[in-house]
């Protein structure tokens, strides 16, 4: 057996890197260990490595970096999902989007489907309850095919939640989400159109389009009174 604490004396520091696997490999101990990684000198220089006293200078610099002030970088930006209904164009918080699906059907539902609700959608096996936001903010209605019965067919539709429930509600036509900067927001008219946005926070411009940004919260308390039975 070798004598480790003696081989450690006689070989030079990093010996591994001078006459081991990373080095000239004339080292005697390759033989029994295959490789320096097996080697316990290989093993004793890691145990020094992290054994070793930290330097004052290290301690100041470490305790500089942990108790600075750390920076936050303040985000100008929010997402916004932006469709159109009729000739509005209407955008909504991507908090409370979930997603964007096209050629549903909408089931009549008898002596419940109305003005402002249209009826029940399958979306991936879930009955979901389909609003009219049309209705909501006294839009021309979203056009649509029959289907048999009194069943409708939209071409786009989209999903929003609120806590524990899901609504769907069609729209003309869907536009995608968008980054927008928050200073481009601006408090909107007291009438932007002939349409009830009262609902609405603020209006954006894009593209000399004017876009009424609705308030979630108020958008899902109206859902809530209307849907009254």
């Amino acid at each position: 057996m070798y004598n480790i604490e003696k081989l450690q004396i006689e070989k030079v520091e990093k010996c591994w890197e001078n006459i081991g696997s990373a080095g000239t490999g004339i080292c005697e101990l390759l033989d029994e260990y295959n490789h320096c990684k097996n080697c316990p000198i290989y093993a004793q220089g890691g145990r020094r490595l992290f054994e070793r006293e930290v330097s004052d200078d290290m301690i100041s610099e470490w305790t500089s970096i942990i108790s600075s002030p750390k920076e936050i970088e303040a985000s100008n930006k929010i997402s916004i999902v932006i469709f159109r209904i009729a000739d509005e164009f209407i955008g909504i918080n991507t908090n409370i989007f979930q997603e964007a699906i096209v050629d549903k059907v909408v089931h009549y539902v008898p002596f419940r489907t109305n003005h402002y609700f249209h009826g029940l959608i399958n979306v991936n096996g879930e009955l979901l309850m389909c609003v009219s936001l049309a209705s909501f903010f006294n839009l021309a209605t979203v056009n649509y095919e029959n289907n048999s019965s009194r069943n409708k067919l939209f071409k786009n539709l989209l999903i929003i939640k609120d806590k524990y429930l899901r609504f769907a509600f069609p729209v003309d036509e869907f536009f995608g989400v968008f980054s927008v900067s928050k200073d481009i927001f601006k408090s909107p008219p007291l009438m932007i159109t002939k349409a009830d946005f009262s609902s609405s926070d603020s209006i954006i411009e894009i593209k000399n389009k004017k876009i009424a940004i609705i308030n979630e919260k108020k958008l899902f308390s109206i859902i809530d009174k209307k849907l009254v039975w």
